[in-house]
């Protein structure tokens, strides 16, 4: 298992056949029926409560603190837990890997924003387009798809299992099609190599698209919208709603039941059928507008799974708790694990002055996941910085005292290996 995770993980021939000799250096070692009953045991004693756990990969961080082995972690796109020293000095997984619940953030990595110049979002205004045409703005994405290759790389070795890639890509999208572009092969490649990383894709077209709306305003809608469906094409992925297109209902425009019947039928006459795949819908944060409950309807017409937002639910929850609201909203995805959506108010943690529905800086809260599978998207303003920090807090082992009280006798003896084994 191991090694097929391993070689999984390779990018190229080149880092398969880097692994390929590495694991030839190693020493086989076997899980036996202690390794087994202290994974079981410390499945019950320290695993997050609300992580799934996978008992293999514990198995793993098991046999490395009795044999005292090193442990690597070379696929570690897998991981959302680097492995803790212990204070014995041995390397030891105290909480569970999970392969399910990714954690992510939005569009702009700060770090590579602030280091090397790295972003996403170049474009310009609609006189500069009007002068310097498609040329220039394939310049532009050209350079926006080389960095968004670049922070989605960066996301797998910090471990981020889940990006919303930014609509602002491709400038002034909706005056061409991408092959049109000059640099069009260049880009393709690109978005290529994008598709084949591990990290989990998703995207979140502006508020301006409102599939109910008629005239300009759903024209305008179906090509950002078919546009971005596009742009996940190129990468390669196979339509679903593993890789999801966000979107709001838009409005109620006076008659909330009338305008999910006007979306839904706009979804089956209009929509690509790669689109339809991937299209989702969201709660809103005001009480003009829809909770999971309302959009419950639009789901059981169409089949468009309802991306849960917490902060949302707290400003606008229809009279649901979240936990129920968060659960009929999570047996909407079939297809994929959910994804959901997570901030904390501005106004409550940092400047009583915002707007009521301004999002954090940071995250403060644990998430609660109420035991499903889900991937959470963070919506902290701090982006990655965020997400790091709420690792930190509270997803990372408590301090090594903690642990020693409660550690078997066995975990304190140090073994003779010398080997290592590949987690």
């Amino acid at each position: 298992m191991t090694v097929m995770e391993l070689y999984k993980g390779a990018r190229d021939k080149k880092e398969f056949v880097e692994l390929k000799q590495f694991l030839g250096s190693l020493e086989v070692a076997v899980a036996d029926e202690e390794a087994n009953r202290m994974a079981m045991q410390w499945a019950e004693q320290f695993c997050l409560s609300h992580a799934p756990i996978d008992i293999p990969d514990l198995t793993n961080g098991t046999i490395a603190v009795l044999g005292d082995f090193q442990l690597h972690t070379d696929n570690k796109k897998h991981f959302r837990h680097r492995p803790a020293p212990l204070a014995n000095g041995f390397a030891g997984l105290i909480f569970a890997f999970s392969r399910r619940m990714n954690l992510g953030y939005a569009c702009i990595n700060l770090t590579l924003q602030s280091e090397c110049k790295i972003m996403t979002n170049r474009g310009m205004i609609q006189r500069t387009f009007r002068e310097k045409g498609l040329q220039y703005a394939s310049q532009l994405a050209l350079q926006n798809v080389r960095d968004l290759l670049e922070i989605v790389r960066w996301n797998e070795d910090h471990g981020v299992g889940i990006f919303r890639v930014s609509s602002d890509v491709f400038p002034w999208a909706s005056e061409y099609r991408l092959p049109q572009l000059p640099d069009f092969p260049e880009i393709r490649e690109l978005l290529e190599a994008v598709g084949r990383t591990s990290v989990r894709l998703t995207t979140h077209p502006g508020p301006f698209n409102k599939l109910a709306g008629e005239g300009a305003t759903l024209k305008n809608t179906l090509g950002d919208l078919e546009h971005h469906s596009e742009v996940f094409d190129h990468m390669g992925l196979v339509p679903s709603h593993r890789n999801k297109i966000n979107i709001h209902v838009g409005g109620a425009y006076g008659d909330k039941a009338e305008t999910l019947l006007r979306f839904a039928r706009n979804f089956e006459i209009y929509l690509s059928e790669n689109l339809k795949k991937r299209l989702n819908i969201e709660n809103d944060d005001k009480p003009g507008l829809y909770t999971v409950a309302e959009l419950l309807p639009l789901y059981e017409t169409i089949g468009t799974p309802i991306a849960f937002d917490y902060f949302h639910h707290s400003l606008h929850s229809g009279g649901l708790s979240e936990r129920e609201a968060f659960e009929l909203a999570v047996s909407t995805w079939t297809d994929a694990t959910p994804v959901c959506h997570y901030s904390n108010s501005r106004r409550t943690h940092e400047d009583p002055t915002a707007k009521r529905e301004a999002h954090s800086d940071w995250v403060y809260n644990l998430v609660q996941t109420y035991g499903h599978d889900i991937d959470i998207m963070f919506e902290a303003k701090m982006k990655e910085l965020a997400l790091m920090k709420y690792r930190e807090e509270f997803l990372m082992p408590q301090p090594a005292s903690v642990f020693d009280a409660q550690l078997p006798e066995s975990l304190t003896r140090r073994g003779t290996h010398s080997g290592s084994l590949s987690g």
